[in-house]
């Protein structure tokens, strides 16, 4: 979807059914696509269509959660992995050591990305229930914005829905999508995309700057 309704912009089919998806931005040309992770392996590919792979390595561990941004600036977004309270993310499309490890948050709680200052790099953050601890450096300690948005249960997003170059989050209810444009807890859209068994990716399909949502049916 490049919009907040109507029919989706572009439908593929693209890996397996049991592939875990994300998306971001792998060649730098500010479109974002959608890539896939199968165990510890990752496959990448720069256009939103059937086709194989373009990019492929192995990082990480099998029950890793997955967090995805840019984490040098540098306009390309890579990769990152979340362990127990840790992160570990990388500036290539690669394996191997990653280039920031450190720990943040708790055992338990839900990994973000995003960036939240406007600076052009990505940082991590956590959703704890309705909570969202959000910091500004690849560092453990205190957060630079703590968001309460949603309910406990939801599924946190975090994206930039008005193209002002800051992300925010937001939170998915079923099939109800409810946004915020800033960090202070209020609500600035309301969406329904979708159904409430799908999966779901935040990306920027169209290059114009503003984040949606891409749509996994499950069925």
């Amino acid at each position: 979807h490049n919009v907040w309704s109507g029919d989706p912009a572009v439908g593929f089919g693209y890996g397996r059914v049991t592939d875990e998806f994300f998306a971001g931005d792998w060649d730098g040309d500010g479109i974002d696509t959608i890539g896939l992770r199968r165990g510890n392996r990752f496959y990448l590919r720069n256009e939103n269509s059937s086709g194989r792979h373009e990019i492929a390595f192995t990082f990480g561990r099998n029950t890793d959660q997955v967090v995805v941004g840019d984490w040098n600036g540098d306009g390309i977004d890579t990769v990152g992995v979340h362990r127990g309270k840790r992160f570990h993310l990388i500036n290539e499309h690669r394996g191997g050591w990653a280039d920031y490890s450190f720990g943040y948050g708790r055992r338990g709680d839900v990994p973000l990305a995003g960036d939240w200052d406007g600076d052009g790099t990505d940082t991590v953050g956590i959703k704890r229930g309705s909570e969202f601890h959000l910091t500004n450096a690849h560092k453990g300690g205190y957060a630079n914005h703590k968001v309460i948005f949603g309910e406990p249960s939801d599924l946190g997003l975090t994206g930039d829905w008005d193209g002002d170059g800051k992300d925010t989050v937001g939170s998915r209810r079923g099939a109800d999508v409810f946004l915020t444009d800033s960090l202070d807890g209020s609500i600035s859209r309301t969406a329904t995309i979708g159904e409430a068994h799908d999966r779901v990716a935040v990306g920027d399909w169209d290059g114009d700057g503003t984040d949606t949502l891409a749509i996994r049916h499950m069925r």
